[in-house]
């Protein structure tokens, strides 16, 4: 059976919608990567599920659209919604997503300020003990690595 131009230009218009579909997946990724890891792993991981989910998505809809068959006009006309997407609608969103996550990661700095210096103030303090500790021990010849010597005369609640 044979698809008429009608037809084409339908189903072109269908694989525009379904590109800008694919724009909008992709952008959860970029949020997710804005707000939250950018490990190589991570970014792979993502990479690999964007691909595979698309290339089935592509594939349903070539079955579903196309009989099935590999059609150049779809393949540019998801390529033409993606990068619609991605250059429109997708650097909005990302630049604003990007400048939300900036004031919450200085929002949050502000708030755990106190923290973070009580933190390093107590972490100073610890410090300070232990080497103390190290000094009374090198004073006293202790090793903190010796076991206690064995026998009776070191118990203190030896009742004799």
């Amino acid at each position: 059976m044979e698809i008429h131009v009608a037809q084409q230009a339908a189903v072109f218009a269908y694989s525009v919608l379904l590109g800008l579909l694919t724009g909008l997946f992709y952008e959860c990724f970029r949020l997710q990567r804005v707000f939250g890891g950018k490990g190589r792993i991570i970014v792979f991981v993502q990479d690999l599920i964007f691909w595979f989910l698309t290339a089935l998505a592509t594939y349903c809809f070539l079955l579903a659209f196309a009989e099935g068959k590999v059609r150049l006009f779809v393949l540019v006309g998801q390529a033409l919604g993606f990068i619609v997407y991605y250059y429109s609608v997708g650097r909005l969103v990302h630049s604003l997503a990007t400048w939300i996550a900036r004031l919450l990661r200085r929002l949050f700095s502000f708030l755990f300020r106190p923290f973070r210096r009580a933190g390093q103030y107590a972490g100073k303090k610890v410090a300070q003990l232990a080497k103390e500790i190290r000094g009374k021990c090198k004073k006293h010849k202790i090793n903190p690595q010796t076991p206690l010597p064995e026998g009776e005369e070191m118990l203190y609640n030896n009742q004799k």
